[in-house]
């Protein structure tokens, strides 16, 4: 990926370790998001070009959020429910 990203978390949860999202689903308006590190160049092009690739590559809607422009209180419980993939 050229997409300046330097580390992806997908949702994991705590009780088993098990993907929370299965990309089997066949809902046809379920998302996939990820929690991305962005190297310090990356802008909002790079943010852009990833969530894109992202979804072409996986043939589904994914939301990318910077990890961090997360909020202290709410990133801390995100953080405890991703894993680094």
């Amino acid at each position: 990926m050229a997409s300046g990203a330097m580390s992806l978390y997908l949702p994991f949860s705590q009780s088993g370790g098990q993907l929370l999202f299965h990309l089997t689903s066949k809902r046809a308006d379920s998302d996939l998001d990820i929690l991305v590190e962005f190297g310090e160049d990356a802008g909002l092009f790079e943010y852009a070009a990833l969530q894109l690739e992202l979804s072409d590559a996986l043939g589904m809607q994914v939301e990318v959020a910077n990890k961090a422009a997360l909020k202290p209180r709410i990133g801390q419980r995100i953080l405890a429910e991703v894993r680094m993939v």
